[in-house]
């Protein structure tokens, strides 16, 4: 899905009944978590019979499970999408850039810094449901980002791979957030996200892809530019 298509389609007037309710719980669950919303407040928000919720999903859980994956498929495709786009043994960077830049892009959607607190709160958590909404949503996606780095480095093995895509998945999260702590602790005001963008992205791969690079030679004994 593009993201203008992404956008018509969330962000339109004329949404569906089922529409408006994920739009508004995306924004109830994103700013009082799972454990703090109401389906009352949901439907609320919707301008919907509360009814309807239960029509549609049944239960709190089950519209949750479906908030999140629908904003998850959305960032999965686009990461898919310039994953495609490399060469079989790319520069580690462009592997980090791929998974890196449609997270920091997220926030400058429409409504998408709720989804941000979402995918933050739910790879938090160690309660089954958490952890096996997080595979449903990400697992795909991340053996496609691991294997894809082990065939840069081999030698290093795919253990390795995950490992890094990991600390390099934290880091995305972080920078999804985007909570303003930075802007804070260097005592300036919010950042202009359309100007400081790139050089985020850019700070933030380079951050990874050097720390990528130290776990899979640590102890493989192997030199690779990147």
């Amino acid at each position: 899905m593009t993201k203008q298509s992404f956008i018509e389609q969330t962000q339109s007037d004329d949404l569906s009944p089922r529409e408006a309710i994920m739009k508004a719980a995306e924004k109830v669950f994103g700013s009082v978590g799972f454990d703090g919303a109401t389906t009352r407040e949901i439907a609320r928000e919707a301008g919907v019979n509360l009814a309807l919720i239960h029509y549609y999903f049944g239960n709190k859980r089950t519209l949750f499970e479906a908030t999140v994956k629908r904003r998850a498929d959305y960032l999965n495709d686009q990461r898919r999408a310039l994953l495609a786009q490399l060469p079989d043994r790319p520069p580690l960077e462009q592997i980090f850039e791929s998974l890196l830049r449609p997270a920091v892009e997220i926030r400058l959607l429409p409504d998408g810094q709720y989804f941000a607190r979402l995918v933050a709160d739910v790879a938090s958590r160690t309660d089954e449901q958490s952890r096996a909404l997080t595979s449903a949503a990400f697992d795909p996606i991340a053996r496609e980002f691991s294997d894809r780095i082990a065939a840069v480095y081999p030698l290093a093995g795919h253990a390795k791979a995950v490992r890094a895509y990991m600390f390099a998945i934290s880091v995305s999260i972080s920078l999804m957030a985007n909570t303003g702590r930075e802007a804070s602790l260097a005592g300036a005001g919010p950042m202009a996200e359309d100007f400081e963008l790139d050089a985020v992205i850019s700070d933030a791969v380079a951050f990874v892809t050097a720390g990528a690079h130290a776990i899979l030679t640590k102890t493989a004994g192997q030199t690779v530019k990147i």
